[in-house]
């Protein structure tokens, strides 16, 4: 629907439904100036489409409920967030959760669907930088560009605490990346956390990421950031990032996980986009 508001009849009882909202606004024309010159240093070439979509920021806007089982006691539960929380006392719910479930993980992690893509930076002679090669997304995996790992503890005690990792880069000679050959590893010193709220009521962060290829020339960083708010009865999150390469959200738990957000590049052309070409996200339950 394109309309301000919807209203959903088909839900059914005790069923959980994520809604997202698709946003697409026109940047700023200081961003809209930014971008140019960074087409300009990287002497990109672009489609006319491509140059549309380069000035447009996406978005999108997802909500995680839970309808109700329509009993007495479950109209006055919390069905999303009671289930990961030590502290519920409602039989029906404990079953669902683990004696350490006070403890969360919010895991972010970038990874190159294909066996390899056309080196983006014309100023370079490498002719192909190796991917990853996975194109399913999943809430735990070692195959990726770059991981950042948020761990919170509300008691025993109260933490916020970032684990970082980047895997080594190669080059290829041809598209199937038949004999690589390493770069070394970019520094994980770009992933900063900034600790905001830490308390066994609330806990607000937020991330920065800024990771490139460890090439001695400009190379352009895959980009993220976002700030979030985690209480044992809610969380929120809002995001930003670089149209390439993949990306995937998740909000890890002893006894589960709930996907936040994910996005996926089209085609091996789409790694021009990390001249600044950015998307918006948020997530809320």
């Amino acid at each position: 629907t394109k309309e301000l508001n919807y209203t959903d009849d088909s839900v059914k009882p005790d069923t959980e439904y994520t809604y997202t909202v698709k946003v697409d606004n026109k940047v700023s024309k200081e961003k809209e100036k930014e971008i140019k010159q960074k087409i300009k240093e990287n002497n990109t070439k672009l489609t006319k489409e491509e140059k549309e979509e380069v000035f447009n920021n996406t978005g999108t806007i997802s909500s995680l409920i839970k309808t109700p089982n329509n009993t007495e006691e479950s109209l006055k539960t919390d069905e999303i967030m009671e289930p990961m929380n030590l502290e519920s006392t409602n039989n029906s719910f404990a079953a669902l959760a683990l004696p350490s479930s006070n403890e969360f993980s919010l895991d972010y992690r970038t990874f190159i669907p294909f066996k390899s893509v056309e080196n983006p930076n014309p100023a370079s002679s490498i002719d192909y930088l190796q991917g990853d090669n996975r194109t399913a997304f999943a809430a735990y995996s070692n195959i990726y560009r770059t991981e950042s790992s948020v761990n919170i503890m509300f008691n025993g005690p109260t933490s916020l605490t970032l684990w970082k990792d980047v895997h080594a880069s190669h080059s290829c000679t041809n598209a199937s990346c038949s004999n690589p050959k390493s770069l070394g590893t970019a520094s994980s010193s770009g992933i900063t956390i900034d600790k905001l709220v830490v308390s066994s009521k609330r806990m607000t962060w937020s991330v920065n990421h800024a990771v490139g290829v460890p090439l001695g020339i400009l190379y352009p960083d895959i980009n993220y950031y976002y700030l979030a708010t985690l209480t044992p009865k809610s969380f929120s999150i809002d995001g930003e990032h670089d149209k390439a390469p993949n990306h995937e959200v998740y909000l890890n738990y002893p006894s589960g996980s709930i996907k936040l957000h994910t996005f996926a590049v089209t085609s091996q052309n789409d790694f021009w986009k990390l001249i600044g070409v950015t998307a918006s996200w948020s997530f809320d339950m």
